[in-house]
């Protein structure tokens, strides 16, 4: 255990083969002057940290690449992260934790997962959520991207919509819109009257 610095020399050499002799650490940062983060999340770890710099930033130890006009993707989920309850932070546009080498593993372990007003696009599918049995819609969420529900559908058991929240509404775990008109999402379990 221990930290794995990636620097700018670190991430331009062949991280693939580093990566097989350095398989375990508490934290994976990176330096600011990182363009490319490599195949260094493939090592497990607890915690990502970003030196304060122009490509990436982390939060609660999640790696996040950073867009031109301010807004973040998330790209790197902690293989070890215990955490089974995941709030996606404001200005996160994107979630694309690419599957090889076992990338996609710590996502596996969240059980309940609350979303922000930005989100636009998962890339991952449900099988990246494998655990995955609620969503929560906190009150200030007045949008969703319809794409965001496919990435939860093969293992989604319940929505919930937090008290206030003017857009949605939730009837025994099924999203609906506020005004109870248009069905948004139903989890596999769900079931609703037509």
């Amino acid at each position: 255990t221990g930290e794995l610095i990636i620097s700018k020399a670190a991430s331009e050499t062949n991280a693939q083969c580093i990566g097989r002799l350095v398989t375990e650490v508490d934290t994976i940062t990176y330096m600011p002057e990182v363009e490319d983060m490599g195949f260094w999340p493939q090592v497990k770890s607890n915690s990502f940290k970003a030196e304060d710099g122009d490509y990436y930033t982390s939060i609660d130890g999640v790696l996040y690449s950073k867009n031109t006009d301010g807004t973040l993707n998330l790209v790197a989920y902690p293989r070890l992260k215990a955490d089974t309850e995941f709030v996606l932070p404001d200005n996160v546009i994107s979630i694309y934790v690419p599957k090889n080498n076992g990338w996609n593993d710590g996502l596996k372990k969240i059980t309940t997962f609350t979303l922000n007003n930005d989100l636009k696009e998962i890339k991952n599918d449900y099988k990246d959520f494998k655990y995955l049995t609620k969503v929560i819609v906190p009150k200030d969420v007045i949008q969703i991207s319809p794409q965001i529900w496919s990435a939860f559908a093969g293992c989604l058991e319940e929505v919930e919509v937090e008290e206030g929240n003017t857009a949605f509404k939730a009837v025994d775990g099924v999203l609906y819109s506020a005004d109870g008109e248009t069905l948004l999402c139903c989890p596999k379990e769900g079931k609703f009257t037509v």
